[in-house]
């Protein structure tokens, strides 16, 4: 890159007059985009991993030819046959005849159990070689893009920020890589392997028995195509009942998230009401989704053994017409049969590879993303030394996100060296964008800005002792252009002054260019631009400006007249300051700092999964996480007892569904029953072979039938019901988490998005013990409880190898699956400092930004994230142990197994049809159970969330949310509190209320004022009754409020917050809210009272506009507003107004305050506000400090009574 000296005199232009177009994205996303730069290591591994894998698959059916052998007598034994079935059925029927040649008999056997050791070995060491290199090359490869990702996040511009969410940009390094992880591990093995298998398994079909394997592939095509129909219609049902499910736990978490507004309004039945019916459309989408599932689980397993009918009828044909070997039929058909199913297995991970092409498009088009602004770029010029002149020339600008609202309209202002420049305004008027604009966040759209420093000054940050290391940090760089957005508006008056003094100090023999809100900080400015819709309005020193009396900045500064800070003033005499204060540091952090920080948190934990997992199966420590969700709720594992018993009103069709799961789960034994039958036929011979055959063939049509009636019933019954009683689950949590008082909420466990995610997976997860997958679960345990009978029916000696060798797998899976448990933990805190960087550094992009840290934190987090990229190929080495040992099992097992029975054959304690017998009815209950094994850690899940939600259910409330209970008095509007007492449920040791005493006649207005923490706020939540006192008497009229019923006293008072709450409804449903059959004119007259009435008739739908998630398509003013009309439209008693103006603007405020000032007429009012101004008209003040009413008065007595509201004011005016 080029770089210019420049002489300090010279003047630097950042920025184009235009900014430069920027081409459409043609980046379509490409799968091999995954090995841009990578190494020859890289292509080794992916070499070695996909020929691998094709070599495992291409040697699954060779377990046929050591079945079946070859035609041609390919192994040159002098034997009548070429494969251990030929050998078993020779020897059986020479055993019957009584001329067992034992010596032959004994030397095949042990030949072809060599054989299927060798094979399992070669299965053993490629699956093993091939998971390995595919597991580490994934690794590899996201390691790779990770850091490329973090790289190229950090150096886009305020323009890209503005268009992604940071939630949105961590997720991508998450859960998009693990769909990437999903795409390139271990599935392309699976899809590889699963065609080797089936090129394989054909090929040897053909060399075997070309005719047979020619009827054979007639039903390939339809095994295929119902595989492809069923995932296809499958897909299909999951997203419209995930989209059914998100659309109900969206409105279950704006309610949740909103609760106290519920509350207040007595609105608890129409949410309730409004979730049913979400889950009930939910409800009916996924029952359809389990009734698809259901045929599609039958129909497939009905087509196959009609294939077997058909294929060993013509085999049996074949073989009694000397043009194939016996063995050959059974060869024939298992090798095309596993191919096909081999293949039809591996296509739905075909999903899998595209989801990753998606998240490989998602991610790649973030990393070649170039900004408009190369904040990384060393291009451009350099000057010896910044003086610090800052020009602004006719400068306008659009956000790029909203280009029809033009910002700056041609802002033209000068700042000399060392001058200290104030910019004041009404918000959205501009001084932040021109902040933005001078630190090259954005370029803009017409204008010239000279001898500007880039990535110098302070950045704002929360929080007195923050704020004050902001401003070291800002100094330490020595820069000459200091930069301050509002950098004391978040601070109580105290901090205020410390970090204030720190600021002067700072600014001394700077240019400072300051915002600020708070006009009394910027007296000694050197210059004054007041911006007015994105123009300098006016300008000059402070005394200038305030001697123009009809002036904008004289009429900022006399309705900001007497304003205190917004939550955080405390005063100089306190004598528990220090209490007070520890108190507030642990109270203030708003709501949405705290969801904030919490998504944050979520963000880091997913994505340090996400750098420690191996596979995209659920991991154990996830369990183990589940379960110390559950203690902490103080609940315990439900049993499977529990769940039925809850399940009770399903009952019915559970019943009738487990009649048909015990049918579909004889199936197996049955089938090995008849397979059994068919060897006998083989073995014995003669003209009749192929009469018999066909007979035999009816069976296995009757097992079709069977098993595909039993499937579809059992299925879609246990489906249905599942989805029953996950919906009426969901329903009772919700309905009790509706019930809860306000002290439930304030537990962080049940924040927000815990009781959400509860809603949302908890509920799933309990499912799972009584839909499909219990069918799938009892098949596989009834299979092998039947399969086991059958074998110690036929041979009692020779069935116990069997279930040994199956506990030996057990055995040595479980021992490995617990040291990955053991490693869990470890591997997790490996990535914690890793996941931290990456959430922090993206979240707080603007300060990484401003202070030019992008390669630190990106090498930071490439140091960091060595440990837990090293210990995941680890792991991933121990998983392709796993997945080898299952892949090999089966010819390992059968080598012993026959091994035994020739043992027991030899001693004339067992005959070669009871060998084959025993080991085809151990096989079949071994691929049940494996298959049923799958669902296990689901069930264990199940018992976790069941604990969870069944102990919220039966949590109580210890007030009546309902108001089923207490007097309904009619309600007039006095209130009384006297020697009240209350501390938090949460901080039980810090009284927030103590000894406090207030009163309120009908029709009076009381403000309460006083420092943060003194108890004005709780005050409030006592009269709504999100709480009850520890002791002292709170009365409405002459009633205590306990005894009044908590529906009927909400139903008499209305509140309007700071930041009022509303819900994805329309406008109408909003002011309406909690209540029933209002009419029109109520509404129009209530929307009237609150000015908002005109605003809403400009709407293209009027009352019936939605106003989006939270309100988000209104503005603050308008949000307040339509609280307002909420509010008066009930005709309350008592209103509550909770700093109801705070967060506006001036312009905003003025609006609001007017229609406050006519909703408080005739009604009692109790009034919370910072901003004094808008009290001084009250009927009472009542001063509060320390959880005490220390001062009562009018606004005029207290003043002369020089006490503390007097300090008040006067701490404010200086």
């Amino acid at each position: 890159m080029k770089k210019t000296k420049v002489n300090p005199e010279d003047e630097i232009t950042l920025g184009k007059m235009t900014p430069k177009p920027i081409p459409e994205d043609s980046y379509q996303g490409n799968f091999f985009d995954v090995f841009r730069d990578a190494d020859h290591k890289d292509y080794l591994l992916v070499a070695g991993g996909i020929i691998l894998s094709a070599v495992n698959g291409a040697l699954v059916p060779f377990n046929s030819l050591i079945f079946e052998g070859s035609p041609d007598n390919f192994y040159a034994f002098e034997n009548i046959g070429s494969g251990i079935a030929n050998a078993l059925m020779e020897g059986e029927s020479q055993y019957q005849n009584g001329t067992l040649n034992m010596p032959w008999f004994s030397s095949e056997i042990k030949f072809f159990c060599l054989r299927y050791f060798y094979l399992g070995l070669a299965l053993f060491l490629c699956s093993y070689c091939a998971n390995a290199c595919l597991y580490t090359l994934c690794e590899r490869r996201l390691h790779c893009i990770r850091k490329h990702y973090l790289k190229s996040v950090l150096r886009q511009d305020a323009k890209w920020f503005d268009e992604h969410t940071i939630g949105g940009l961590t997720q991508k390094m998450s859960s998009g890589i693990e769909k990437i992880k999903d795409g390139i591990g271990d599935k392309i093995g699976v899809l590889v392997g699963g065609v080797a298998t089936f090129i394989s398994g054909v090929s040897l079909g053909f060399y075997m028995c070309w005719q047979l394997t020619l009827v054979m592939m007639i039903t390939v095509p339809l095994q295929l195509g119902s595989m492809y129909l069923s995932a296809k219609h499958l897909n299909r049902a999951t997203k419209n009942e995930m989209s059914a499910y998100s659309n109900a736990g969206g409105m279950a978490n704006e309610v949740i998230a909103g609760i106290r507004t519920v509350m207040a309004f007595n609105a608890q039945p129409f949410e309730i009401n409004r979730y049913a019916h979400q889950l009930d459309e939910a409800r009916k989408m996924g029952i359809r989704k389990a009734m698809i599932l259901a045929i599609c689980t039958a129909f497939p397993l009905m087509l196959m053994f009609c294939c077997m009918a058909v294929a060993f009828w013509y085999g049996a044909t074949l073989a009694s017409q000397g043009a194939v070997s016996s063995g050959a039929v059974f060869a024939v058909f298992w090798a095309v049969l596993i191919g096909t199913r081999r293949l039809g297995e591996a296509a739905p991970h075909l999903g899998a590879i595209t989801g990753a092409r998606l998240a490989i498009h998602d991610i790649f088009k973030v990393i070649d993303h170039e900004p408009e602004i190369k904040c990384t770029s060393s291009e451009g010029k350099i000057p010896d030394r910044i003086q610090g002149k800052l020009t602004f020339d006719g400068i306008e600008f659009t956000y790029p996100t909203r280009p029809e609202l033009k910002i700056l309209k041609g802002v033209s202002f000068e700042v000399n060296p060392g001058e200290t420049v104030a910019l004041v305004g009404h918000s959205g008027c501009g001084k932040s964008t021109s902040i933005g604009l001078l630190m090259r966040f954005y370029n803009q759209g017409a204008g010239v800005r000279y001898n500007t420093v880039i990535g110098a000054g302070a950045v704002q940050l929360s929080g007195g002792q923050k704020q004050r290391v902001a401003i070291a940090r800002a100094i330490v760089r020595k820069p000459q252009i200091l930069l301050l957005d509002e950098a004391t508006s978040a601070l109580d008056t105290e901090s205020e002054r410390m970090v204030q003094a720190a600021l002067d100090k700072a600014s001394k023999g700077r240019t400072t260019l300051c915002i600020a809100h708070r006009l009394s900080t910027i007296r000694n400015a050197s210059k004054i631009l007041v911006f007015d819709q994105g123009l300098i309005a006016e300008r000059g020193t402070y005394d200038e400006l305030i001697a123009d009396e009809d002036g904008i900045f004289a009429s900022m500064v006399r309705a900001q007249e007497i304003e205190r800070a917004k939550e955080d003033t405390t005063l100089d005499d306190d004598e528990d300051e220090k209490d007070h204060k520890a108190f507030h540091r642990d109270s203030v952090t708003s709501v949405e700092e705290r969801e904030q920080q919490q998504s944050l948190a979520r963000d880091s934990t997913r994505l340090r999964q996400s750098m420690i997992s191996t596979t995209t199966q659920v991991p154990e420590w996830e369990i183990e996480s589940a379960r110390e969700e559950m203690i902490e709720e103080g609940a315990m594992e439900a049993s499977l007892v529990d769940i039925f018993k809850y399940s009770s009103p399903e009952m019915r069709n559970v019943l009738i569904a487990l009649v048909f799961t015990l049918i579909r789960g004889l199936t197996w034994p049955a089938f090995s029953i008849v397979y059994g039958q068919l060897f006998k036929i083989l073995s014995a011979g003669g003209d009749d072979v192929s009469i018999k055959a066909l007979l035999n063939s009816l069976w296995f049509l009757l097992l079709a039938f069977t098993s595909g009636i039993s499937t579809l019933i059992s299925g879609g019954l246990l489906g249905k019901a599942g989805e029953t009683m996950s919906g009426r689950l969901r329903m009772d949590v919700f309905r009790n988490i509706m019930q809860q008082d306000a002290s439930y909420f304030d537990d962080p466990k049940h924040n927000t998005g815990s009781l959400t995610s509860r809603l949302a997976t908890d509920a799933p997860n309990v499912q799972a013990a009584i839909d499909q997958r219990l069918a799938e679960v009892l098949t596989g345990v009834v299979s092998l409880f039947t399969g086991v009978g059958v074998a110690f029916y036929y041979g009692w000696n020779m069935a116990p190898i069997g279930l040994a060798t199956a506990l030996l797998l057990v055995v040595v899976q479980s021992a490995v699956a617990q040291y990955l448990k053991f490693r869990g933990q470890k591997d997790m805190d490996s990535a914690i400092e890793a996941s931290r960087l990456v959430t922090e550094s993206i979240s707080n992009w603007k300060t990484v930004q401003a202070l030019t840290k992008q390669e630190y934190m990106y090498d930071s987090f490439t140091a960091a994230s060595k440990s837990p990229h090293r210990r995941a190929i680890v792991r991933g080495l121990w998983q392709s142990l796993s997945f080898a040992l299952a892949g090999s099992f089966v010819m390992w097992n059968f080598a012993i197994a026959y091994m035994f029975g020739l043992w027991l054959i030899s001693n004339n304690w067992s005959t070669p049809y009871t060998v084959f017998q025993v080991i085809e009815a151990l096989n079949m209950a071994s691929m049940s159970v494996m298959l049923a094994a799958s669902y296990f850690p689901e069930y264990v899940r199940a018992r976790i969330s069941a604990g969870i939600m069944f102990t919220m259910i039966r949590q109580r409330s210890v007030i009546d949310n309902r108001g089923l209970t207490g007097d309904l008095p009619p309600i007039r509007g006095n209130i009384l509190m006297r020697g009240v007492y209350f501390a938090y449920p949460n901080r039980r040791r810090q009284l927030v209320l103590d000894g406090f005493n207030m009163s309120a006649n009908f029709g009076q207005t009381v403000a309460l004022v006083g420092p943060s923490g003194c108890g004005k706020s709780t005050t409030i939540q006592l009269i709504e009754r999100y709480y009850d006192a520890l002791c002292g008497t709170i009365k409405v009229d002459d009633s205590d409020i306990r005894e009044i019923s908590v529906k009927h006293l909400r139903d008499n008072i209305a509140l309007v917050g700071q930041e009022p709450t509303l819900f994805n409804l329309t406008i109408r449903e909003n002011i309406t809210y909690g209540l029933e059959n209002i009419t029109q004119d109520a509404v129009e007259k209530a929307a009237t009272l609150a000015n908002i009435h005109t605003f809403v008739m400009g709407l293209p739908e009027g009352y019936d506009t939605s106003v989006g998630a939270s309100g988000g398509r209104l503005s603050g003013g308008q949000k307040q507003r339509i609280a307002i009309a909420r509010a008066i439209v009930r005709d309350p008693k008592i209103l509550l107004l909770d700093e109801a103006t705070s967060a506006l603007d001036t312009e905003s405020e003025k609006i609001v305050q007017e229609a406050l000032d006519k909703a408080r007429l005739g009604r009692t009012c109790i009034v919370i506000a910072h901003r004094l101004s808008t009290i001084q008209n009250a009927d009472k003040i009542i001063v509060c400090r320390n959880g005490k009413a220390i001062e009562e008065g009018t606004h005029q007595t207290l003043l002369a009574r020089r006490g503390l509201y007097y300090r008040l004011v006067e701490k404010q005016l200086t």
